[in-house]
């Protein structure tokens, strides 16, 4: 019986490694603004409270991401990533995504600095962003040339000082946490890969295998 428990146990801990070597997901919210304190009232990054939203990233089987954004109190305009897989750090990825919200992607630049992957709604008449006239939206990421295992290959580059930027049309929608301008940062500082706490693909299915070999050991040692 207790062979049968032991063997039980491992094939548990392989099952869920695998599970969790394959499943990867990240939510963040927007706690930071472009505000005005006083007495000067000079536009600069700060909390803001209530928290203006979240956005929550999760890797899929097929290597893609699906991202989902919320707004909590405004509008959605703009929303871009500190991308770590942009030709500003190295190797370019053929980033693309799928939504029928965004009309238009590309590079973002605002007061925590340039979101290498950017996305918003175009105003068809002038070309430029403008309200995407909805709280929440969720699209899927995607490379041509590579597999997503991990939501922060997104994120880890250092030309923002925020993992993810929203523009919403807040500035002239009350000023819900006193933010006039609109802009909000999640993430400060951002995400570094070397601080990065998260399992790498396989650890746990690693783990469950060296439980394996020294439950065996442990048992032709007692069969001696």
């Amino acid at each position: 019986m207790s062979k049968f428990r032991a063997l039980f146990l491992i094939c548990g801990l392989a099952i869920f490694g695998v599970g969790v070597s394959n499943a990867d997901s990240l939510t963040e919210y927007f706690t930071y603004g472009v505000v005005a304190y006083p007495p000067d009232y000079n536009f600069v990054i700060g909390s803001v409270s209530p928290t203006e939203g979240q956005i929550t990233l999760n890797t899929n089987a097929d290597g893609t991401i699906t991202a989902t954004l919320t707004d909590y109190y405004a509008t959605i305009n703009e929303i871009g990533f500190n991308y770590n897989n942009s030709c500003v750090n190295g190797f370019c990825v053929g980033t693309q995504y799928t939504s029928s919200t965004f009309t238009g992607w590309g590079t973002m630049g605002n007061a925590f600095g340039t979101q290498h992957l950017g996305f918003w709604c175009d105003d068809p008449t002038t070309g430029y962003p403008t309200d995407c006239g909805t709280q929440s939206v969720t699209w899927t990421i995607y490379a041509n040339n590579e597999l997503f295992t991990s939501v922060y290959q997104l994120l880890g580059g250092t030309s923002s000082s925020a993992d993810f930027a929203l523009f919403d049309n807040n500035w002239n929608n009350g000023n819900t946490n006193n933010d006039p301008v609109g802009w909000y940062g999640t993430g400060m500082p951002p995400y570094t890969p070397s601080s990065s706490t998260t399992p790498e693909p396989g650890t746990f299915l690693l783990l469950a295998t060296g439980l394996a070999g020294t439950l065996g050991a442990i048992r032709r040692k007692l069969r001696v």
